[in-house]
């Protein structure tokens, strides 16, 4: 684990009371079976969770990002920290996801999960893989999930 990733979990483990295991991938994140894709969407066996397979067209706020997949309809909705860092692959580099799988996938990616005590929100930056926090109206891709 590097130094930065751990100090990033160190901070999410403080900020959320969640487990590090809510932040790390294990050591095989993608066995062959464990996402079936369609054109535009991606089914994980693991969490039974299903996701957008290509992101919003532009980038933005997290009030914007709630409304967006709002809009998509079908159940889609923003997805919490501990949601979005369980498609995280930290054997994978730069993105430390699976890019085949998820496309487009090389930023910050916001989620529904707010800092407590703070005006910042958790987004997931894809690239390295790490949850930060930061203001709201900062903008960044989003991914929604049902």
């Amino acid at each position: 684990m590097n130094k930065m990733f751990a100090c990033a979990s160190l901070c999410f483990v403080f900020a959320t009371g969640l487990a590090p295991s809510a932040v790390a991938a294990e050591p095989v994140c993608y066995p062959p079976s464990r996402f079936t894709m369609s054109a535009n969407e991606v089914y994980d066996a693991k969490t039974k969770l299903t996701w957008q397979r290509e992101l919003a067209s532009t980038t933005k706020t997290r009030e914007e990002a709630f409304a967006y997949c709002a809009a998509l309809g079908q159940g889609f909705r923003l997805p919490s920290v501990k949601e979005l860092v369980t498609i995280i692959d930290h054997t994978q580099t730069s993105p430390a996801i699976n890019s085949e799988v998820f496309l487009g996938s090389t930023g910050g990616f916001w989620t529904s999960t707010a800092l407590p005590g703070s005006s910042s929100y958790w987004y997931v930056y894809v690239y390295e893989g790490i949850p930060y926090h930061v203001g709201g109206s900062v903008k960044f891709q989003v991914r929604c999930v049902r």
